[in-house]
């Protein structure tokens, strides 16, 4: 997760954000008249989100759950590719990380017992 988001970042900055995910573009401007560039680029963010719930799951997380967070998580990261872009600025990737990593790190720590009064 986290060398995965690093490497973002990376290239993010040294293309001087020009770089981002090519599957964000295709998604937005593809035409009602070539269905299958949006087909293939849902087709992406699934297998995406398929594989980090997979992951999220081997490390622990309850499968329901485990789905939900990737969908956040593919979200998250591509909305903040975008910010990033527009203010040709890594901060947006940078809280994204920092707030991703806390949710993950919550969802694996393990549960604290109840306190009796």
């Amino acid at each position: 997760f986290d060398a995965f988001l690093d490497g973002y970042r990376a290239e993010l900055v040294a293309s001087d954000f020009r770089s981002g995910c090519p599957i964000v573009a295709v998604a937005i401007e593809s035409r009602e008249d070539d269905p299958g560039l949006r087909e293939a680029a849902a087709a992406a963010f699934e297998r995406w989100t398929a594989l980090l719930a997979a992951n999220f799951t081997a490390a622990g997380v309850e499968p329901g759950r485990a789905g939900e967070l990737a969908l956040m998580t593919v979200a998250a990261v591509e909305g903040a590719l975008v910010l990033c872009r527009a203010q040709r600025d890594a901060a947006a990737l940078d809280v994204v990380h920092r707030q991703l990593r806390a949710q993950l790190e919550a969802e694996l720590a393990p549960p604290r017992p109840l306190e009796h009064p």
